[in-house]
Formats: structure tokens, sequence, C-alpha cells
């Protein structure tokens, strides 16, 4: 049947290739029709006046729609669950390239702290940016070699398969509605001690980075939202060793808006880290008596 294997073999290999790039610029082709706000940042469709980048803390506590409405400006939560901040670089990087400099540049200092786990999920993003493709080169290199070899692998991945998902469900920023619960927060307290408020090399360069590139250009604001009191007894030398140690590198040159201890109450909390929708409500009201949105204005 197979007369002359090396033929078969390359035969193969040519359609495998050719199908696999068809394949896999079809998948590309159709997150233009996607709601997802990284769709839409890289299909064109996110010209923004205000960024708001940060890990999953800023994701859950800064609703995009409400402060589009407080101040009359298109909004855009580009923050991620688990993202580090040389993560979110890169998508303000590319951000400013496709749309140019928004007004203002938020970023939620937890993103700091965060590990890289989260990159090789949006490997995807190597088909649109290629400061991504450089990012996935310089931390996951086995990754970045495979994923040039084979298309269809950048797409395999359950952050690509939400982009799929919005174009059959429209994107709204996700609500947390349960309240933290007595064990939760016991649990918590007796988990070992391990210094949580250290910031990542990596991303305090491309803080740095950021701040240079940007500065002067968008007005940058960093914040630090609200913790549980529960985090702050328990890490409350880091978390003050942390913050003086960001002040004293700044001198103030910054705005750093510090809202860490102004919320208590255990209803207001989902976990000891995230406010549910009740706190966001919370934190709501407390900007606007701090007179936070006529600040910006």
């Amino acid at each position: 049947m197979f007369k002359n294997p090396k033929r078969t073999i390359i035969i193969f290999c040519l359609l495998f290739l050719i199908g696999d790039r068809i394949l896999s610029h079809a998948g590309v082709y159709i997150t233009k029709f996607s709601s997802l706000p990284i769709a839409q940042l890289y299909n064109k469709n996110l010209d923004s006046d205000i960024l708001i980048i940060g890990n999953s803390r800023a994701y859950r506590h800064f609703y995009e729609d409400d402060w589009s409405s407080f101040l009359n400006l298109k909004v855009s939560n580009l923050s991620l669950p688990g993202a580090p901040l040389i993560h979110l670089e890169v998508i303000l990087d590319d951000y400013v390239s496709i749309y140019g400099k928004p007004e203002y540049i938020f970023i939620e200092l937890d993103s700091l702290i965060t590990n890289l786990d989260i990159l090789p999920s949006f490997k995807f993003l190597m088909f649109f940016s290629d400061n991504y493709s450089l990012l996935i080169k310089k931390y996951f290199r086995k990754i970045y070699h495979i994923s040039n070899l084979i298309n269809l692998y950048k797409l395999n991945s359950t952050q690509y398969l939400n982009v799929i998902h919005k174009i059959f469900e429209n994107y709204e920023q996700p609500k947390l509605y349960s309240q933290v619960s007595k064990n939760q927060l016991e649990n918590f307290k007796n988990s070992s001690n391990t210094n949580r408020f250290k910031s990542k090399d990596y991303n305090f360069e491309s803080l740095e980075r950021i701040i240079k590139k940007y500065n002067g250009k968008s007005e940058i604001i960093l914040l630090i939202s609200p913790f549980h009191p529960e985090v702050i007894n328990k890490y409350h030398k880091e978390i003050d060793e942390w913050k003086k140690n960001l002040n004293s590198i700044f001198k103030n040159e910054f705005r750093m808006l510090d809202f860490s201890d102004s919320i208590t109450d255990d209803k207001f909390f989902n976990d000891p880290f995230h406010l549910n929708n009740l706190g966001v409500k919370k934190l709501k009201e407390i900007l606007l008596s701090d007179r936070f949105f006529e600040k910006i204005l």
C-alpha cells in the first residue's frame, strides 16, 4: 500500500501543516465576533478613555459600567484573575499601539504579587501580539517553540474557549454574591503564614517600565483595594513593609490610593481577598464620599 514511505510521510506532514494553518486562521478570524474585552481589544473595538488593569481583585472590585456611568467616559477593565503585571504591561502596550494612550491608567497593585502561571493560557495572543510572543518565549520557551510549529496548539487553552463562548453569550463583568463564612475565616487564620505581600521582581520591573513609558502622557493612578480585616491582621507587618517600600521608591510622584482597610464587615466579602457585590457597592459609596470620581474629572 505504501510503496514509498518517505513520500507518504512528506505528504502527510504537508497536509497536516496546511490543515493546521487553515483551521488556526479560521479560529483567529471568529474571535472578531466575541464580546470578551481581550478579543474586542485586538479586533479594534475597545477604544477607551480610562483603563483599569490588575488581577482578580481589580477584576472583581471595579465595575467598568459603573465607572463609565459616573464619569461619562468610556472605561475598560482589562484586569484578569491571576494576571501578573508583566502580562498586563503587554496588554497595555498593545492597546496603546492600536488606539493611542488613554487619559488615565489605573493599576491595582496586588498584580505586583501575582506569579506567571496564567501566561500559557493566553498563548493564543501570539497570533495578535509580537509582544506576547516575546513574553512567552522568555518564560515558557518550550510552549513558544511548539506554538510556532503547530498553530492550533496556541488555541488549546481555556482562555481561548472563553473567547469563543462570548461569541454566543454577551460579556458582562462577573459579580460575586456569596458571603465569607466563619469557617473560611478560621481556615484562613490557621493557614501557614507565608509572606504573600512581596512584589515579584519581574512585576516590579514592569511597573517601572509602565511609568517610564506613560508617565506624563497618561495619568497613572495606583490603587490598593480592600482586604478583609483578617488579612490585615495576619499580614500587617508584611503589608506595611510592602506599602512603605512602594512609597519610598515612588516618593509620592504618583497618586497611590489605599483602600486596603476601608471595609471591615464580613457581609461585604466573598472571601478574605475579594469583595462580593454588596462590598463593591460599599466601595463605590466610599469612592463617592471621597469625591474620587470628581477628582478624576
